[in-house]
């Protein structure tokens, strides 16, 4: 999974082995360690209290949560993404991941190339 933070926004690119978790465990998580043994983790969750997509940050972690009915019916569809905007203005799209046209030297065997149109994966 990967993360990218600008602008007051919060973009979540998700692989196919991501999504696999998700539907399995309810949660992927990536963790950060740094060198002075500080960590940082950013999730990725579901479940089925919250009616909306919501986001946290505490204790060095930033966790997005996808209401379960969002989630599945996203994982098991051609849909790209889910985006919603926060009432603190915090914008959130959470994606399926692409090959990046830009990145050719990348790794592809885990991102979505079924679904790729001419206009699409510009990193």
């Amino acid at each position: 999974m990967k993360l990218r933070l600008e602008n007051n926004s919060l973009r979540l690119r998700v692989r196919k082995s991501d999504l696999q978790k998700l539907q399995q465990d309810g949660s992927v998580i990536e963790t950060l360690s740094f060198p002075n043994a500080a960590i940082f983790q950013y999730a990725l969750t579901t479940n089925a209290v919250d009616a909306a997509i919501v986001a946290t940050f505490s204790d060095n972690k930033i966790v997005v949560n996808v209401p379960l009915s969002m989630a599945t019916d996203w994982v098991n569809s051609d849909e790209v993404g889910l985006e919603t905007r926060l009432e603190s203005g915090l914008s959130i799209l959470v994606e399926k991941d692409f090959p990046c046209k830009d990145r050719p030297w990348e790794d592809t065997k885990d991102t979505f190339f079924e679904l790729v149109s001419e206009e699409a994966a510009i990193c």
